[in-house]
């Protein structure tokens, strides 16, 4: 590989998948040039210059044309190299991370999607390593699971691996920071060794998913047809032979029944249900991304999270798939999900429906006329001191002003949120602003009001520094949970790669445990243990600690082994509060339970509202004692619901 210095970032794209004539997806036309060209260019837009496609030998030649045709306005150099297999695959990614000097993007060489959703993950400066994801179920033959816990991925599937209690999917599209690129050297050589002799454990999982593929699209495939019930019978027992495409791979019988029924629409059914297996096939069997991401997931790199929000993503394999994937994507408009994007998602109620409907467009006339989020910080910092002034005035018409004002400092304290997210400006001097100045606007109203009222002769200053007191123990104890937590995602432990699941796992009548992980909630109810499976060694309990392990990995130390059969009080008090948590989100899907929810939790929209019109329609005091009440039953609520989240864990 070469090693000529670039100044943007790097990019390996794999164009090893193919549609079942062995044509590579990469290389389907668009317009007048292919997939890979349409998304060279757009990486090309984003700054990376230098390109690495990985491509299988007899599609080589159709990759190279492709590459060879990318206009040179993409701005990057494309460089196609020839992989036999995964392992090989994985070879050519670890060499490139060797040599490479600056951020470098893994991705599927065959991704059709809005260049706004690639600049999520390459033009924020937030997110170091991270890949592309989505909640929402993709419009792909096949996408792994994630799971992240405030942000950060705490684990993630690939064909051999799966994810307990997932929270998103992945979409082939992950970047990876230079500081993080040794570590990524040393994946990659090590996930080749597994893939060039899998692990026992490894084929296992896959089979899983398999069966799980084929009752997925025969169930899809008769709902198409108008059937009911895909045909009885055992799954075929054939097993899918991984790393190698070829005449052994076609698609086996998908049920044993399939041959002797005889209706037209159910031989449809059945032949669409194999086709979209074999393809899901396919594209598992060339996945290089999802076993990257496992692995530095394991391997302990901070992996952040880009949305995909509303923008189009897919994986199209053939003409029709390819035409209403280009289809779709024309349908969406970049610039209004970006500026829709731009309000959080888990904003309070009053921000929600009653301050981002219009501030945002704020927002993106800022952007326009070029304003900086630190700007429109600090002019909201300056309306909020004109506010407190303006309270401080103490007299009816007063109060309405500095009621008004006071808005006007919290619409420009969103704007400045929402400017940030639209043009991607973000900065640690930014964030610093804006907590300061929103504590500092909040702190200078309190003053504002108690020193209106002593110009009246009533003295609130003891109720102005209560409430001064209380939003100081509030947002400390916001601050130190929230670290609290992070700190627990950086002390999980992670398990080899050899093991599919990524939690401890039941072996015999023995539970496999890590520092801070919980049992399985069945063996802390006391259930039993699944039975193990017959096998010629001797039972788990009468062997040693250091012959207990699992197929394709290390024995497993002594001390990590606890028996299921012993269920501690503190154990059960965590399934306890588990369950308590469980049912309260439950509750949300009740129409207001969740709105009503972050409602009493008093947010800074909440507080400056009930400020501002308790002030304007009564007095000082009344606004004091409206925000120390209702404070005191927001701290109340949410110190009771951080300590069920505290044992449950």
């Amino acid at each position: 590989m070469g090693t000529a210095t670039h100044s943007g970032a790097a990019a390996v794209l794999l164009a090893t998948h193919a549609d079942a004539a062995g044509t590579p997806a990469a290389v389907q036309v668009i317009d007048d040039g292919t997939v890979l060209g349409r998304l060279v260019a757009q990486l090309g837009s984003l700054g990376v210059d230098q390109v690495t496609v990985v491509a299988r030998p007899d599609g080589a030649a159709a990759v190279r044309a492709a590459a060879s045709a990318v206009d040179a306005a993409a701005g990057a150099t494309v460089e196609v190299v020839e992989s036999a297999d995964l392992a090989a695959d994985l070879g050519v990614l670890a060499a490139t991370a060797g040599t490479c000097q600056s951020p470098l993007v893994v991705a599927a060489a065959d991704v059709v999607l809005h260049r706004e959703a690639l600049a999520g993950l390459l033009a924020d400066p937030r997110i170091a390593s991270g890949i592309v994801t989505t909640s929402a179920r993709p419009n792909a033959a096949v996408s792994f699971h994630v799971r992240a816990l405030r942000g950060r991925l705490v684990s993630a599937a690939s064909p051999f691996h799966k994810v307990t209690r997932p929270t998103g999917y992945f979409l082939d599209i992950l970047k990876v920071d230079v500081k993080d690129l040794p570590t990524l050297v040393s994946v990659a050589t090590e996930l080749a060794a597994l893939a060039h002799d899998p692990p026992t454990a490894w084929l296992e999982e896959y089979d899983r998913k398999v069966v799980l593929w084929q009752s997925q699209a025969g169930r899809a495939s008769f709902a198409a047809e108008g059937l009911v019930g895909w045909p009885t019978g055992e799954p075929s027992p054939v097993r899918w032979k991984p790393f190698s495409l070829g005449e052994a791979n076609e698609p086996v019988e998908l049920r044993s029944q399939v041959d002797g029924l005889l209706e037209e629409h159910t031989r449809v059914a059945v032949e669409r249900a194999r086709a979209d297996v074999s393809q899901r096939v396919r594209m598992s069997q060339t996945n290089v991304a999802s076993l990257v991401l496992t692995g530095l997931v394991r391997a302990g790199v901070p992996m952040s999270n880009s949305y995909l929000r509303q923008l189009f993503w897919a994986r199209p394999t053939g003409p029709d798939a390819l035409d209403q994937s280009l289809t779709s994507l024309a349908q969406v408009d970049e610039d209004a999900v970006l500026l829709a994007s731009a309000v959080k998602a888990n904003d309070g109620f009053f921000t929600t429906f009653f301050v981002s409907p219009y501030s945002r467009y704020i927002a993106r006339w800022s952007a326009r006329v070029g304003l900086t989020p630190n700007i429109v910080t600090t002019m909201s910092m300056l309306v909020g001191i004109l506010a407190a002034l303006a309270f401080a005035v103490g007299n009816r018409a007063g109060l309405v002003a500095g009621a008004l004002l006071l808005q006007a400092a919290f619409t420009l304290d969103c704007v400045d949120g929402q400017l940030a997210r639209y043009s991607r400006q973000f900065s640690k001097l930014g964030a610093w602003l804006d907590s300061v100045f929103d504590r500092g606007k909040e702190y200078v109203v309190y003053a504002g009001l108690a020193f209106g009222a002593a110009r009246s002769g009533e003295q609130l200053w003891v109720l102005a520094a209560a409430a001064l007191t209380l939003q100081t123990v509030r947002h400390l104890m916001d601050f130190s949970y929230s670290a609290s937590q992070h700190q627990v995602i950086e002390s999980l432990t992670q398990l080899p790669l050899e093991f599919p699941e990524d939690r401890p796992v039941s072996v015999g009548r023995l539970l496999l445990d890590e520092p801070r992980s919980s049992l399985d909630e069945s063996a802390l109810n006391g259930a039993p243990a699944p039975a193990p499976a017959a096998s010629s060694r001797r039972p788990v309990a009468e062997r040693p600690a250091a012959e207990l392990e699992v197929e394709g990995s290390e024995p497993l130390p002594e001390e990590s082994l606890v028996v299921a059969e012993v269920v501690t009080p503190r154990q059960r008090v965590r399934v306890l509060g588990r369950r308590i948590i469980r049912f309260w989100h439950s509750l949300d899907k009740l129409p207001g339970l969740l709105w009503t929810k972050r409602i009493i939790l008093l947010p800074i929209g909440e507080r400056f509202a009930l400020i501002s019109v308790v002030a304007a329609f009564f007095s000082a005091r009344a606004a004091l004692l409206a925000v120390l009440s209702w404070g005191c039953f927001a701290l109340f609520y949410g110190l009771v619901g951080r300590s069920l989240r505290s044992v449950a864990r």
